[in-house]
C-alpha cells in the first residue's frame, strides 16, 4: 500500500464530452448498415421511409424537420411488429436480465422467432437505432403510475401511485426539445394524448449498468409483477393510414383484441399448449424446445387455468 507521500497513480481521464464508464457497454459501435437494414426488414418498414434525407446525411436526424418523421414511423413501426413479452423472466434456468446490445438485437431481428421483450430490451434495441442514425438520445428510468396497469381493475384497489424505478424510457432531442420514446410499455403505454400521467421520471441520464439493476429487479424480485405473470401485447396497425388503432394481448390464460378502445374478440386458453400455440398466431413467437421445457414448469406451477 503506498503511504501518504508516495505519487499516486490518477484514474484514466474521462473525454470531456462524455459521462460513459470506460468500457460500459455504451461504447459499443453502432449498428452497421446492414444490421440496421436487417432490423427495418425485421418491423416491416415501408421503403418510402428510407428516402428520409437523414439516410444520407446523418446530422438532420437531430433536426425536428426531418429527424420527427422517421421517428415515428420506426416506433409505429416497431410496436406493430416487435411484441411487449416477459417471455426471458419464464423460459430459461435463471431469468435473462442482462440488457446487452448485441445479444437483444440477436433475438429480436436475427433469430427471426418473432420474440421481443419488456421495457429494457426494446427501449434498448431502438435507442441503439436511433443513435447509429444520428439521433441524440438519452436513456433514463420511470416510476409507472399504477392507475395505468392492471392492478387498478381489482377490487380494493386504492387509487394511484407510482412503483419504484423500474421502467426504462428514451429521450430523443430534436432541434434542442426532447421528446419521450417509448416502445417498451405495452398496450398502457403513452398513445396520442395522454389523460392519465402514465409514469415519472427526471432527466438523469442511466448507463446499462444502471438498467441491469433496474432488470435484475423486475425479472426475479416477488413483488415485480413480472415474476408471476406470462404476457404479450402487440400493437395492430392499419397499414394505409399508418396508424395504431388497437392491440392484441395475452395475459396469463386470457387472449383479447382490442380495436379503437372497444373489445372486440376474447377467449381463454385451457391449457399450456393452447398458450404456446396462441403465441405463434397472434405474436409470431416460436418457442425453442427448451423455452418450451421452462415455460410449460413456469406455467404449471404458478399459472395454472383460471376461468
Amino acid at each position: 500500500m503506498a503511504s501518504p507521500s508516495s505519487p499516486q497513480s490518477s484514474p484514466p481521464a474521462l473525454p470531456a464530452d462524455t459521462t460513459e464508464i470506460p468500457g460500459s457497454r455504451f461504447s459499443l459501435p453502432p449498428y452497421s448498415p446492414a444490421q440496421l437494414q436487417a432490423y427495418f426488414e425485421r418491423i416491416s418498414l415501408p421503403a418510402k421511409h428510407l428516402a428520409s434525407p437523414i439516410f444520407k446525411c446523418s446530422s438532420l436526424a437531430r433536426s425536428y424537420a426531418h429527424g420527427m418523421p422517421i421517428l415515428a414511423a420506426l416506433v409505429c413501426h416497431h410496436q406493430a411488429e416487435v411484441p411487449f413479452e416477459t417471455l426471458n423472466a419464464h423460459c430459461y434456468p435463471s431469468p435473462r436480465y442482462k440488457t446487452d446490445l448485441l445479444q437483444i438485437y440477436q433475438s429480436i431481428v436475427t433469430d427471426g422467432r418473432g420474440r421481443g421483450g419488456p421495457c429494457t430490451v426494446q427501449n434498448s434495441l431502438l435507442g441503439n437505432v436511433l443513435r447509429s442514425l444520428g439521433f441524440e438520445v438519452i436513456e433514463t428510468a420511470a416510476r409507472v403510475n399504477t392507475a395505468c396497469q392492471a392492478i387498478a381493475s381489482t377490487p380494493g384497489y386504492k387509487g394511484p401511485s407510482y412503483n419504484c424505478w423500474d421502467h426504462k424510457v428514451l429521450m430523443v432531442v430534436l432541434s434542442g426539445q426532447r421528446y419521450l420514446v417509448d416502445v417498451g410499455m405495452g398496450a398502457r403505454g403513452p398513445e396520442g394524448s395522454l389523460w392519465i400521467p402514465v409514469y415519472a421520471f427526471g432527466e438523469m441520464e442511466f448507463l446499462p449498468e444502471d438498467f441491469d439493476a433496474l432488470a435484475y429487479y423486475c425479472f426475479t424480485n416477488p413483488r415485480s409483477w413480472m415474476v408471476h405473470n406470462l404476457v404479450a401485447i402487440r400493437f395492430i396497425l392499419d397499414s394505409a393510414t399508418e396508424e395504431l388503432i388497437g392491440d392484441v394481448s395475452l395475459s396469463g390464460t386470457k387472449l383479447k383484441r382490442t380495436i379503437r378502445g372497444k373489445v372486440d374478440h376474447e377467449e381463454h386458453c385451457h391449457t399450456y399448449r393452447e398458450r404456446v400455440e396462441v403465441l405463434r398466431k397472434h405474436f409470431g413467437i416460436e418457442l425453442t424446445q427448451d423455452e418450451d421445457k421452462f415455460l410449460g414448469q413456469f406455467v404449471a406451477k404458478t399459472m395454472a387455468p383460471k376461468l
